[in-house]
């Protein structure tokens, strides 16, 4: 018996998924004994009073006080019981519409149920108004039962009258011997059956709950070991919502089947996942610029190397390597004093020759490098002192990346090349 207190139901949704579980255990029952139970649909709403009313075989029939049994048509002429029969037939078209259209719905995992009888009866429940019971009535009917009118009988679990069709439906069993090792064979199957379930659930809930504690117990930032507990988790959620469409298997049913209720969990955690941060980019490389003193190098005026020079620069040019994606750049510069123009041409004779140094000693093609001669115009001190104009008289090499570096027909630096110097 499917039993249905409709001022009790607020999701016509989860009411229907009650309707296709109970239609899978009927299956799983039939399954496993060989035998069809009959079904029994009761449902009990809010209104004005009425007593049980049977539907069996599209015939409706009542029990009045004396215990008789009349049809509904005869009971409706009775004093004034007309005026319940329009909320009865909305009773009625919403037991057709929503409990028997479930149950007799077209379904390849499970067989259409048809009840062998159909029990309503209103006034055994108080109206909420988010029952589908009153949005029925409000759809179809525009008629809300006031708080006065709802009429407090005790909701019954069984309606008495269901014992005279119930009766027809007992098969006597004769009290042989071998009746009764049937009848103990039967039960024991159905009692091992339902260990079998029970175990089988368990296991399920404990699989899916170590995967849920692993899950909670690794931190956010270990995005490694989260991404690999992350899999097992949407691998468990996709297999439950795939029993969830297709109906669980036989060894998980019998009522006991937890599915639901894990594959919520197992979403709630897959919805909290915080992805990684997108990996940052790698910083430019920084030009590593050595800065000499053009009068430990050169005499006053003049772009030959001193003696005693070579010490100086190996110390100084230690790190500077020619290397594959690098331009080795040379640039001269003067201070202020002098005419301009000179100036311009010995710092760049200058650059030249420490250029051609490295070129020498270290054997590195002159492909590699870049010389240029700035006189003057970029002065890292001020003019107006000796110690600044002693600063400014200097020599720079310094790597700039380029991707054709070691390969240059021309050993001259770009005017774009120009621009990255003067930032140096």
């Amino acid at each position: 018996m499917f039993s249905c207190v409709v001022d009790e139901e607020p999701d016509e949704g989860e009411l229907r998924a009650r309707l296709k579980s109970l239609r899978q255990q009927l299956r799983a029952v039939t399954e496993l004994t060989g035998l069809v139970l009959p079904m029994i649909l009761q449902c009990q709403f809010s209104g004005p009073a009425t007593p049980w009313i049977l539907v069996r075989d599209d015939e409706a029939t009542l029990t009045d006080v004396d215990g008789n049994q009349i049809a509904l048509d005869d009971w409706q002429r009775q004093d004034n019981n007309i005026l319940y029969m329009p909320v009865i037939r909305h009773a009625w078209r919403f037991l057709c519409e929503t409990l028997l259209d479930e149950l007799q719905k077209t379904d390849r995992l499970s067989p259409a149920v048809l009840p062998v009888t159909v029990s309503l009866r209103c006034g055994a429940a108080n109206g909420n108004e988010r029952s589908l019971w009153q949005q029925y009535l409000l759809r179809h009917a525009v008629m809300v039962f006031a708080p006065e009118n709802r009429v407090s009988q005790p909701i019954a679990s069984f309606a008495d009258p269901l014992f005279a069709v119930l009766t027809p439906l007992v098969v006597p069993v004769q009290g042989c011997r071998a009746t009764r090792r049937v009848t103990l064979v039967l039960l024991c199957c159905t009692l091992v059956a339902l260990a079998c379930s029970t175990n089988n659930n368990r296991k399920l809930i404990e699989q899916t709950s170590y995967a849920l504690q692993r899950w909670h117990a690794i931190p956010m930032e270990s995005y490694a070991a989260k991404a690999s507990s992350l899999a097992v988790l949407q691998q468990q959620a996709l297999l439950l919502e795939r029993w969830h469409r297709q109906g669980e298997p036989q060894r998980y049913g019998l009522g006991l089947y937890p599915g639901p209720r894990l594959w919520l969990a197992l979403q709630q955690a897959i919805d909290s996942y915080v992805p990684p941060p997108p990996p940052q980019p790698a910083p430019k490389p920084v030009p590593k610029i050595v800065r000499l003193d053009s009068m430990s190098l050169f005499d006053s005026g003049k772009f030959a190397l001193k003696q005693g020079s070579t010490r100086f620069l190996v110390n100084s040019l230690v790190g500077i390597k020619a290397r594959p994606g690098w331009l080795i750049v040379v640039s001269g510069h003067t201070d202020n004093t002098g005419n301009p123009p000179l100036n311009q041409m010995l710092s760049l004779k200058r650059a030249e020759a420490v250029r051609d140094w490295m070129r020498d000693t270290g054997d590195v093609p002159e492909s590699c490098f870049a010389v240029q001669g700035y006189g003057e115009s970029r002065p890292i001190e001020s003019n107006e002192t000796a110690a600044g104009r002693a600063l400014n008289r200097r020599v720079e090499i310094s790597l700039v990346p380029q991707a054709d570096a070691c390969n240059l027909s021309d050993a001259t630096l770009p005017s774009s090349q120009d621009d990255d110097g003067s930032d140096n």
